[in-house]
């Protein structure tokens, strides 16, 4: 991150926050060194995107416009609102949206990065873990929002680390699982997955 703008001050990026220093949240509901984590992953994508939870539209306008051409965008959210920003990656194919709650949809092809930022709840994120999981190809990344704002993430997170379904990376400073208060800013937690579910596993 020392050699990496915050992609709030980047052209293309900086509608997505407002205030006088650019840093509070309005369109996108990340801060902007979480949006830079977001950037720096969706560069990385290699095969295919899935998003789950849309809210506004800013986290989807990061996965669209810092990935590859050819690497398409799923986002799914039952409540998503419509957003003018996004219109292009639409007309041009490299988004689909669906507007759908996230437990009844089923998306048969691989991708190797996934955001999960849907229902907050134990049962909402578990859910989304178990229905999303096995078609994240091994080492492909999965990223968790509000780690340590909502319970019922930490929870299902605490669970893939404990029985070693997945490994914690960091792209800035230490480990969030580790530092809550060390790095201000950030409440991403991003999984590398190494292993399938166990359904004997109870997350």
């Amino acid at each position: 991150m020392k050699q990496t703008m915050l992609i709030n001050q980047q052209k293309d990026f900086s509608f997505l926050w407002g205030g006088k220093n650019n840093d509070i949240r309005q369109i996108i509901r990340m801060s902007p060194t979480e949006g830079t984590i977001l950037h720096m992953l969706s560069v990385q994508a290699t095969t295919r995107i899935v998003e789950i939870g849309r809210y506004k539209g800013g986290s989807t306008f990061i996965l669209c416009k810092s990935s590859k051409e050819n690497i398409p965008v799923i986002s799914i959210d039952d409540c998503g609102r419509p957003a003018s920003y996004l219109q292009n990656f639409i007309e041009s194919k490299k988004l689909t949206l669906i507007n759908e709650k996230s437990e009844s949809v089923y998306i048969k092809e691989s991708y190797d990065l996934i955001l999960i930022d849907g229902d907050h709840s134990f049962t909402g994120v578990s859910t989304d873990v178990k229905r999303y999981w096995l078609n994240l190809t091994k080492g492909g990344k999965a990223i968790f929002h509000d780690y340590w704002a909502k319970k019922g993430v930490r929870r299902v997170v605490d669970s893939l680390l404990k029985h070693k379904i997945g490994t914690e990376i960091t792209l800035v400073g230490p480990t969030t699982t580790t530092t809550p208060s060390n790095v201000k800013g950030i409440d991403i937690v991003v999984i590398q997955k190494e292993t399938e579910l166990d359904p004997s596993i109870k997350l």
